[in-house]
């Protein structure tokens, strides 16, 4: 488990300074050459979102579920936690 210190644009809200705990799984690469049993597509990378804190105090019910929604549909999001877990 890792935090990240990451801003996410909440629309009319505006913008929201949040520390994100998550747990990381890289992309796993497909097979695409030898027999067709042993091919399989590319996993891509995930974030599971585990905690999700604004100004050190944890958010949770429906707000939580607004938040990890957000950042499940941010790219930026996804590419920011890679950046830190290729650091690593």
């Amino acid at each position: 488990m890792k935090t990240i210190q990451y801003t996410v644009d909440l629309g009319v809200l505006g913008e929201i300074d949040l520390q994100v705990e998550y747990n990381y799984s890289p992309m796993v690469p497909g097979r695409y050459s030898g027999p067709p049993e042993d091919c399989y597509p590319d996993e891509p990378p995930e974030v599971e979102i585990l905690r999700v804190r604004c100004d050190s105090l944890l958010i949770s019910g429906p707000m939580e579920i607004l938040l990890a929604s957000a950042l499940d549909d941010d790219e930026s999001f996804l590419e920011a936690v890679e950046s830190i877990e290729q650091d690593d």
